[in-house]
Order: C-alpha cells, then sequence, then structure tokens
C-alpha cells in the first residue's frame, strides 16, 4: 500500500492475563485519513459485525475504537481472564495509534464495546476528552460480568447489585440475539445499568447507544422501554433501540443496524 494508507496487519499486542488479544488498526476506505480499531479475539476481529459497525462509522468521518470482552460462552478465555482497567488501558493505546494515522488532525473517537466491553468503552469515555460517543451493542451487565473487574467502584456496584442478581445460564443465550436474558432478571440487569450509568456517565458529556436484539420475548415484552424505564435517567442522549439480525454470538450486522448507527452519528457528532 502507498501514499496515505496504511495497514498494521499487527500493530500491537495487548497481553492481558492468560488471554492474547489482537489490536488491528486499518485503513478502511481508499485514500482516506479514516480507520478504526478493533480490539479482541483472532477471530472476533475478522467479525463481519465488528467491520461492518468501523465501515459504518468510518464513511461518517469518525475514528471508532472497538472493544470485545473475551468470554459469555466463547472459547477464548474465561470470563474473569481481563479486568476493567486493562481493557481502559487497551483502549487508550488503540486510540494512540488510531489517531495516529489520521493526517486530518480530527481528535474524535468514539467508543464502543459489545457484551462486557461497552462497561470498559464508558470508562474510557470518561477519561478522554476527545470522546464524542458511546455505542453498546448488545451489552451485557449482571453480576457474573462484574465480579471479575478491580475497579473498585464497579466491585462496589457488583456487592450492592448482590441482593438483585441471580446466575445467568450462559448456555441460555446461544442462537439470542440479546445477551441480557432469561427475562426473569431483567430487573436486576436493568438495576445494575442504572448503577452502571451512576457510576459512570455523569462524567460522560457524549451521547450513548445501547441496541438490543428483537428475540420474540424480548419484543413482547417491551424490555427496551423498561429498561430505559428503569434506567431512569434524565439524560435525553441516552438511547437504546432493537435491531435485527446481529447476534450476541453471531458474526453479521445488518443494513437495519448501519443505518441506525449512521443516523444517530449524523445526529449527534
Amino acid at each position: 500500500m502507498s501514499g496515505m494508507i496504511k495497514y498494521f496487519e499487527r500493530a500491537d499486542m495487548v497481553k492481558l492475563d492468560d488471554s492474547m488479544c489482537e489490536l488491528r488498526t486499518d485503513m478502511v476506505m481508499p485514500r482516506s485519513p479514516r480507520a478504526y480499531a478493533v480490539l479482541g479475539p483472532s477471530w472476533l476481529t475478522e467479525g463481519m459485525r465488528v467491520k461492518a459497525w468501523a465501515n459504518r462509522l468510518a464513511k461518517d468521518d469518525v475514528a471508532s475504537i472497538v472493544v470485545h470482552f473475551p468470554g459469555h460462552g466463547v472459547s477464548e478465555g474465561p470470563l474473569g481472564v481481563i479486568n476493567l482497567d486493562q481493557q481502559v488501558e487497551a483502549l487508550h493505546r488503540g486510540r494512540d495509534i488510531l489517531l495516529s494515522t489520521q493526517s486530518n488532525g480530527s481528535r474524535s473517537v468514539a467508543y464502543g464495546g459489545s457484551s462486557g466491553g461497552y462497561t470498559a468503552a464508558l470508562h474510557a469515555a470518561a477519561h478522554d476528552p476527545a470522546a464524542c460517543a458511546v455505542f453498546g451493542i448488545s451489552p451485557f451487565h449482571s453480576l457474573q460480568a462484574y465480579r471479575p473487574f478491580q475497579n473498585p467502584a464497579v466491585q462496589k456496584a457488583a456487592e450492592l447489585c448482590s441482593a438483585y442478581s441471580q446466575k445467568v445460564d450462559l448456555s441460555s443465550l446461544d442462537g439470542r440475539t440479546n445477551c441480557t436474558i432469561p427475562l426473569d432478571v431483567a430487573g436486576s440487569l436493568s438495576h445494575l445499568y442504572r448503577i452502571n450509568l451512576d457510576l459512570i456517565a455523569p462524567n460522560i458529556s457524549v451521547p450513548l447507544l445501547i441496541g438490543f436484539g428483537k428475540d420474540d420475548d424480548v419484543v413482547d415484552s417491551g424490555y427496551v422501554h423498561r429498561f430505559l424505564e428503569l434506567v431512569d435517567t434524565p439524560r435525553d442522549d441516552v438511547h437504546a433501540h432493537g435491531f435485527d439480525g446481529a447476534g450476541h454470538t453471531l458474526e453479521g450486522l445488518d443494513a437495519h443496524v448501519e443505518d441506525l448507527i449512521s443516523g444517530f452519528v449524523r445526529r449527534y457528532l
């Protein structure tokens, strides 16, 4: 590749306890300073879901950093191998690599995370004045997700929520587009979301977008709307949306989700 186009097959390697994650920075459009970085297991960095998300953001001139949390039923590593502080550090390292590729001097960074990576994205954005948005795709917030984190505030949140949460059978997530399931713990999960926003979101002055899948029982229960009610946040820039075909464990991001994200970017960024 020549000119402004740079490609880092292995721009950096981040050793996180017993799990190796690959950090990639790609230029996704010819002769363009737009780029994205993906942190996650090597198989996940190849996923169409991540690439479609990054491409859509890149077309809107937004530099995006996406973190994926190994675990939650995948074989790449157990749930607790990466703590929150390490994820945030890796995100910020990815941000630095990403911005170094941009010749237009842009300092805008959209942090995002699928599953438990959403919490890391929130924390990373809270400590980055260049953050312009935070995205959460099928985020997973349960006591199980919080327990491994070594951040004292998150540990405290887990303690506060111990009376509200119960163990979630991760095998029940197979084939679903949502990971905040089963619905009998929807209230406790939403309580965790609220505490998460109380701890972190007050320090963030950027829009938040949260995407949920459209599983039948989620649609029937009005779960997305119930989530917003239970979060009970005064912010008018916290948005929850249902989407089709972008599963928590599936590789794929359909046009509906791309349009949703693109519209969000155009409206708020």
